[in-house]
């Protein structure tokens, strides 16, 4: 028997941290379209902060624990959680080192920029997971004695 192998331990956080990259360095095209992100010094260490904050924030939260069963209320709540963590982190970061520096108006767009394709990449995932296993991937196979209406629903979810 074949397992199927479950890659989204490893795509999921890729992608996250792809999209909080590219919400910052596009943000901050957006708001100096003279300037160079990788010849800024602060900002790429800002860029630094945030991925390492985002990592933390994802597991203290537990982002990427995949269970057969994600609804998708859950899914916006584990990733809401985690971005309002590392927004608070962020700002906290940003008063401890006195980062006059930093644009608010490039933390505020990047977030929400941030929240928009983080929402919408994690449900389109789970809808692919959902297609995937109408096609057979990520099965069990089990045996259900009964021909109740529970027994029919336990069926669904394997």
């Amino acid at each position: 028997m074949q397992k199927s192998v479950d890659k989204s331990n490893i795509l999921l956080p890729f992608v996250d941290l792809l999209i909080v990259n590219i919400a910052l360095i596009l943000d901050f095209y957006w708001r100096y379209p003279d300037k160079v992100f990788f010849d800024d010094m602060q900002y790429q260490n800002l860029l630094l902060f945030f991925n390492i904050n985002w990592i933390f924030c994802t597991y203290l939260f537990s982002a990427y624990k995949t269970f057969r069963i994600s609804s998708i209320e859950k899914i916006l709540k584990t990733m809401l959680r985690s971005i309002l963590l590392h927004i608070l982190l962020v700002a906290a970061f940003w008063v401890l080192i006195k980062g006059y520096y930093y644009s608010r108006q490039i933390l505020l767009t990047s977030y929400g920029i941030l929240t928009i394709c983080l929402l919408v990449w994690r449900i389109g995932f789970l809808y692919y997971q959902l297609y995937l296993r109408r096609l057979g991937y990520y099965t069990k196979k089990v045996i259900i004695a009964g021909k109740s209406d529970s027994s029919k629903e336990l069926g669904y979810f394997f």
